[in-house]
């Protein structure tokens, strides 16, 4: 529980919520506070296996629910104590505030956390360099820059789609619900060549990948 209160603390995005229909126009709201955003269960006292099937009916029932952008926040975390120091975590969230690579954060952040032996005599963590509310404002403020959006179009006049190395079509899954991860090994000489890349943009390799993955 201080790890996570620690993490929301610094992350603004895990206090704001989005609203379409309480203003005159759509409207996200950073809180300098909020409520507890999550649900600790206690099945240790059940055998495993009806754990197991505890878990997997309130999942189920998660995937459900769907968010509303009603003034609520984009994330639920439900916590299932198993017994000793065992236990088990369902997050969920829209991906209009989380993606893959800021979930594995999430977690490693946490996981670190939990680790210290200090944690409870944390008062804080060390802000971050740039903040949501900094995003937000200049996400605002390129949307009414005509200047930018001509100077974007001018750029990436002619510019064309780059192609994956495997077909979209032949590994989209289509489960009832929720959704299920692919996993594609990347031969050494693409690889090579999206690093060299990176090298030459000046930037990530985790960038150049989302990069084309967005387009």
């Amino acid at each position: 529980d201080r790890a996570l209160r620690l993490l929301i603390g610094r992350q603004e995005i895990f206090r704001t919520t989005f609203h379409l229909h309480d203003f005159d126009e759509p409207m996200k709201v950073v809180h300098p506070r909020i409520k507890q955003g999550h649900q600790v269960e206690d099945l240790s006292a059940l055998p495993a296996g009806e754990q197991a099937r505890a878990i997997e009916r309130y999942r189920a029932g998660d995937l459900r629910r769907k968010f509303t952008f009603d003034g609520e926040l984009l994330w639920r975390l439900r916590i299932f104590h198993l017994g000793g120091d065992l236990c088990c975590a369902v997050w969920s969230w829209h991906h209009a505030i989380v993606d893959g690579w800021s979930n594995v954060t999430f977690w490693t952040e946490i996981n670190e956390l939990c680790a210290r032996p200090d944690l409870q005599e944390i008062p804080s963590l060390p802000p971050l360099a740039s903040s949501y509310r900094d995003y937000l404002a200049i996400t605002l403020g390129r949307r009414r820059a005509v200047a930018t959006e001509s100077f974007w179009r001018e750029t990436l006049a002619g510019a064309g789609r780059n192609c994956l190395p495997f077909q979209r079509a032949a590994t989209r899954e289509t489960p009832a619900y929720g959704m299920r991860v692919l996993e594609r090994r990347l031969g050494r000489e693409l690889l090579a060549g999206l690093r060299e890349q990176a090298h030459t943009a000046g930037t990530s390799l985790q960038a150049v990948c989302l990069t084309a993955h967005v387009h």
